[in-house]
């Protein structure tokens, strides 16, 4: 999932702050391809960005540019996480023409169309699910629930050779990436709103994250989780990391039944912060929040009745 908007982590009185994940890539060097953007626009050879694609965490040359730099091929045959008996989640695997991996935050968004192909012509918004380090490729997670999406999911089991796509973005400020805060984390998925923190754990597994990270995932079964080889690699890696399925259809599931709803949170929240409910400061953790309208909606009321600060919720908000 991706979003058009979303509230930074606001320093709440009385928290100490922390650092966040590492900046990615730092290297101290200018970079080449920064100042050649800039040198155009000094001529009018490229348009500036505008004030609300600054807002909104966009890279400017993609949303003016339809070259090279956002042509990529899209991988040919289903790749589906293993367990997936369903078929209904896949993965698209997308390999950049002019061999560059656009720069991203753990949790941003592209825009994917497929020019001649009908309906596929018209973009949709996606999640990137691999990690901003992955140099070879930029993965999406793909739920099959309507027209665009099935046409896609057909074209792709198809093919046996790449197809031309265009992906425009990054976009979105749904990352906690450098961000100041507490360096306690509850990410909160329905669906296939998990796609977004598969790309942030991928991130912070990579540095061993001090963080306290609790992540309450709600799905059907668990043919519908997905991604969970960068779960495991999260709990191997952070030690303060806790992944917690809520289903509500597995009839063998012996886990937590149900939605990801306030009694949960109640429950569960504090208890992995080492606090009891009615002594846990609400306000000492940040919440992520993707997935269905409703499953958002839910949440974020339930969140200010505990008066959560509204700087602290941050929500992805578009739908596939």
């Amino acid at each position: 999932m991706g979003s058009d908007k979303g509230a930074h982590f606001a320093t709440i009185p009385g928290v100490p702050i922390k650092h966040k994940l590492p900046t990615m890539k730092p290297t101290g060097l200018p970079n080449p391809r920064l100042a050649r953007q800039a040198a155009k626009r000094e001529t009018g050879a490229m348009p500036n960005t505008d004030e609300k694609s600054r807002k909104n965490g966009l890279f400017s040359f993609f949303r003016h540019q339809t070259h090279d730099a956002n042509r990529f091929f899209i991988a040919p045959g289903l790749r589906v996480d293993s367990g997936l008996s369903t078929g209904r989640t896949f993965r698209l695997r997308l390999t950049p023409r002019n061999g560059a991996i656009p720069r991203f935050k753990p949790g941003q968004c592209v825009r994917l169309s497929l020019p001649g192909y009908g309906i596929l012509s018209g973009h949709r918004t996606f999640s990137i699910a691999s990690s901003p380090w992955e140099e070879r490729y930029i993965e999406l997670i793909v739920k099959d629930t309507g027209e665009w999406s099935g046409t896609l999911k057909a074209l792709v089991s198809s093919r046996t050779e790449p197809i031309q796509a265009l992906v425009a973005g990054p976009y979105g400020r749904f990352t906690c990436e450098g961000l100041g805060g507490t360096g306690r984390f509850v990410f909160l998925a329905g669906g296939i709103g998990g796609v977004p923190f598969i790309s942030m754990l991928e991130h912070a597994s990579r540095f061993a994250s001090e963080d306290r990270i609790l992540f309450l995932w709600g799905a059907a079964t668990r043919d519908d989780l997905f991604g969970m080889e960068a779960i495991s690699t999260a709990t191997a890696k952070i030690p303060g990391f806790r992944f917690v399925p809520v289903l509500s259809r597995d009839p063998l599931w012996t886990g937590e039944r149900g939605r990801v709803d306030g009694d949960k949170l109640l429950r569960i929240v504090p208890a992995f912060f080492g606090s009891s409910a009615d002594k846990f400061e609400w306000n000492s953790a940040s919440f992520w929040v993707c997935g269905p309208e409703s499953f958002r909606r839910d949440l974020k009321k339930y969140l200010k009745s505990l008066k959560v600060h509204p700087a602290a919720i941050h929500e992805e908000r578009f739908s596939h």
